[in-house]
């Protein structure tokens, strides 16, 4: 019996990109020369100093930023909390989950009980009722906006003329009114 032997011959393509090299270590938060930025020297007391894996002169990857009043533990993109992220107070509250650009995007507040205070939902924020800790609603605010046609469009201002615009006092949600509240001009309410 024979036996053919087929050979393949594989070509091996080798990709190669210029990686740069992730790098740990200390960096500040600090002003200078009327600047924000990350800067390798100062206060511990006076500063935000984040620890951890830094890209480009910021905090990039895992680590942990710290101030008088606690500490954020997780993850940093250029910069700016970015990822799963636990902010742990001093008084034993905490808030953790996703953060987006340095801001709370899913994310849950923590009383020192370890009850939930308030959370955020795709960048909003919504609070507990006081009497039903289980029933999430939008916090609402109250105030004073304008109707008026700015640049070609209409929409609700926090400035305006008595006079001129249509006045909204009352419960206000995501700049808009939103609840109880009153509608004025200058022919009635």
């Amino acid at each position: 019996m024979g036996y053919k032997f087929i050979t393949f011959t594989f070509s091996l393509l080798l990709l190669t990109s210029t990686l740069a090299a992730q790098e740990t270590g200390i960096l500040y938060l600090k002003k200078v020369n009327g600047k924000i930025g990350w800067f390798e020297s100062g206060d511990d007391q006076k500063h935000l100093k984040y620890t951890g894996e830094i890209f480009d002169g910021k905090p990039n990857g895992t680590g942990e930023l710290s101030s008088s009043s606690g500490k954020y533990s997780g993850e940093f993109k250029n910069g700016l909390m970015h990822g799963q992220v636990t902010h742990t107070y001093k008084s034993g509250k905490k808030r953790a989950g996703e953060f987006r650009k340095g801001k709370p995007w899913n994310v849950k507040s923590y009383d020192k009980n370890g009850n939930i205070e308030n959370e955020w939902v795709n960048g909003k924020k919504l609070m507990r009722t006081p009497n039903d800790l289980t029933q999430v609603e939008p916090k609402r605010e109250t105030g004073i906006l304008y109707l008026k046609k700015v640049n070609g469009k209409i929409g609700w201002f926090e400035s305006g003329d008595d006079q001129k615009h249509l006045k909204y006092t009352g419960e206000i949600f995501d700049g808009k009114p939103n609840g109880t509240g009153e509608l004025s001009s200058s022919s009635g309410k």
